[in-house]
């Protein structure tokens, strides 16, 4: 079954109304667009929504609404030339798009996907898969994507993107770092923070792993001033401020600490 050209319309403009109308009369939500008007034939609502011409609020409600109607976000129709799932779409629209409201959608999207279960490993015809394609040159032309792709791999690499294999053999150190022979790029503050998080991740062995390193240093220093191993700085200028002298002090009760580090993590 295909979705009606009226509906695939409504998607495109981000019509919710239309499209939850459709879905309350019993509009099967994984059926795919025929309408190449509006997008390639076969793509799921799921892979239309970043493709839309204007992504916007309406689109990132839109998209939350289909995958709680049971969208599948790792659907790759059997129609498809390309293979691209979702996560392959907001990457691929995410290069292409000059509007900074727009990226800054398809990025909250992106990661609703991901929060969805979204496959990190799925590849396309070309054998790439998501983290690729947010690190492949183009994204990085111009200054106002920098960001954008910093933060798109930050997301990937947060939910679990592997490293290695991004593309036949290639590391996605090595395709990032193919980057760099540009000259105009090799100072960029967001292609060199990218480059270092790939490293600190690939040390740490996982996201989860490099996401956990401050919280365990933190506890290691707390560990050696209960051993009199380290103590504050009382000088006026290098003074250790209050607040880490309590958190610190071994008098300090565990549960109340492992209750502040809840809710501190600069890597989370």
């Amino acid at each position: 079954m295909v979705v009606p050209d009226n509906v695939v319309r409504a998607v495109n403009e981000g019509d919710v109304t239309t499209a939850v109308a459709w879905l309350d009369a019993g509009g099967d939500v994984n059926d795919t667009a025929c309408d190449v008007s509006q997008f390639p034939e076969g793509d799921t609502l799921l892979m239309c929504i970043p493709q839309s011409r204007g992504v916007s609020s309406q689109h990132v409600e839109l998209a939350k609404i289909l995958l709680q109607r049971g969208a599948d976000v790792n659907r790759v129709p059997d129609e498809s030339e390309d293979k691209y799932s979702a996560l392959h779409c907001c990457l691929d629209c995410l290069s292409d798009t000059t509007l900074e409201s727009k990226r800054a959608a398809i990025l909250e999207i992106l990661g609703i996907y991901l929060a969805a279960g979204a496959n990190l490993n799925l590849k396309n015809w070309r054998e790439e898969t998501p983290l690729y394609m947010a690190l492949k040159y183009k994204n990085w032309y111009t200054h106002d994507r920098r960001r954008t792709a910093f933060d798109s791999v930050k997301l990937l690499l947060r939910a679990g993107a592997p490293l290695d294999g991004v593309r036949g053999h290639s590391t996605a150190e090595a395709v990032l770092n193919g980057n760099l022979v540009v000259d105009e790029l090799a100072d960029d503050e967001h292609l060199n923070a990218c480059r270092a998080l790939l490293a600190d991740v690939r040390a740490a062995g996982s996201w989860k792993a490099y996401a956990r390193a401050p919280p365990k240093a933190l506890l290691r220093l707390r560990s050696l001033v209960a051993r009199g191993r380290a103590r504050s700085v009382k000088r006026l200028r290098a003074r250790t401020p209050r607040e880490i002298e309590l958190l610190l002090a071994p008098a300090f009760p565990n549960e109340l600490c492992w209750r502040v580090l809840e809710y501190w993590n600069p890597r989370a």
